[in-house]
């Protein structure tokens, strides 16, 4: 017996990761019970016939943000986060289960599943939170990070804020929201400021110093009302402060305002051609790192072979920091933000009329013009022609 989305998310994971890597087909079979360690278990295998993995790092393909590297393939143009395999092992696990593989370089790879054919059913009382959040995941809902110490008052934010259609993840206090982070992707923090260990005021000054999570916006509750308290709150850097007692609807309306007006600033960047990326956030700090990132992109404009590793080490990152803080404040992943940018360094040659499209396309790294102009098109809604044509006839575009 199986959480049926956990299951969903195993086999959809796995097929992906086949279907990326196959030469000509893709086989899944759900087995006869075999007997494991004396209990029986269900076995689930996918199968692609492709270019296989390199027996050194089969021991890691289940690590978090763990990519293949070969001098033979270029699995590095796959793409991907390096986080589907790591999440179907972790939820085969949850279930007492497994996930093994086996590969042979340049023949196949097999990936099974072993389920408890017999297990007695998961009451959500079992589960701790992390498992929650893991379960609940939804890369298209916002995430909330609560953080609170009262029991009573974090499960009535959380299960609010799930109303709310928000994806909520739960903090104790401001270490363990540090925690959180590292293991989530989050939109915008509550906190309480009264708090055990790391309190809010702490938290909410220490987060806004760090380059890796000081663009989340915080909104500060306290039991403290006077006005020495908020000023202390604001200037540890917080977005909000709402005094308590507070009704649930002045939260979820700040909330979905600051989360609401980001949105609107990413789709502003994203859809003009000359926005630039500094309008995204809203501190110094965000501003200049920003600046960095894309100037990083464009002193290397014309290669096509720009990775999101690369990018990491221009402005010291990992990889898996670099693709939450991207992601966040642009609402794309850093290699669709690569490419964002080549379009809008495309736009610029374009307006200065200097080159042909042809020219242009392969000076902002893309191999082909046709790929070029679908994305040019796909990204501003007009092909380069009319974008060209609109700029001779002084048709007004958007800044």
């Amino acid at each position: 017996q199986a959480d049926p989305e956990a299951l969903t998310k195993i086999l959809s994971n796995l097929l992906v990761n086949a279907f990326k890597f196959t030469r000509t087909s893709v086989e899944i079979c759900i087995h006869n019970p075999i007997i494991e360690n004396g209990h029986k278990m269900l076995s689930i295998s996918v199968q692609d016939d492709g270019i296989g993995i390199p027996q050194a790092q089969l021991e890691h393909i289940f690590q978090k943000f763990f990519k293949i590297t070969s001098d033979e393939h270029h699995y590095s143009n796959l793409g991907g986060t390096g986080i589907g395999l790591a999440l179907a092992k972790s939820l085969s696990e949850k279930h007492g289960g497994k996930l093994l593989v086996e590969s042979k370089p340049n023949i196949k790879t097999t990936f099974t599943v072993l389920l408890p054919h017999v297990q007695e059913q998961i009451l959500p009382a079992q589960l701790t939170s992390s498992d929650e959040d893991e379960l609940l995941f939804n890369n298209d809902k916002q995430t909330v990070l609560v953080v609170e110490d009262d029991p009573a008052l974090l499960n009535f934010i959380y299960k609010s804020l799930l109303e709310d259609g928000y994806q909520a993840i739960k903090a104790v206090n401001g270490a363990d929201a540090f925690t959180q982070l590292e293991n989530h992707k989050v939109d915008i923090i509550i906190s309480d400021v009264m708090m055990p260990v790391m309190d809010g005021i702490v938290f909410c000054s220490t987060l806004k110093k760090d380059i890796n999570y000081c663009h989340i916006p915080v909104i500060l509750l306290t039991a403290k009302t006077n006005s020495d308290a908020e000023i202390e709150g604001l200037e540890s850097g917080a977005d909000a402060y709402i005094p308590k007692p507070f009704k649930w609807k002045q939260i979820s309306l700040i909330t979905k305002n600051l989360l609401e007006l980001r949105t609107n600033l990413k789709q502003h960047f994203a859809q003009h051609p000359f926005a630039a990326s500094d309008i995204l956030p809203s501190s110094n700090r965000d501003k200049n790192f920003m600046i960095k990132l894309t100037q990083a992109i464009e002193d290397r404009i014309t290669d096509p072979q720009l990775s999101v590793e690369d990018l990491g080490r221009e402005v010291g990152m990992s990889r898996s920091s670099l693709y939450k803080k991207v992601k966040t404040i642009t609402g794309h992943v850093p290699n669709e933000f690569i490419r964002l940018i080549r379009l809008k360094y495309a736009a610029k040659l374009l307006s200065e009329n200097q080159y042909n499209i042809s020219e242009i396309g392969y000076l902002v790294g893309f191999n082909s013009h046709s790929y070029f102009s679908k994305c040019f098109y796909q990204q501003f809604q007009l092909t380069p022609s009319e974008f060209l044509e609109n700029r001779k006839n002084n048709t007004k575009i958007l800044q």
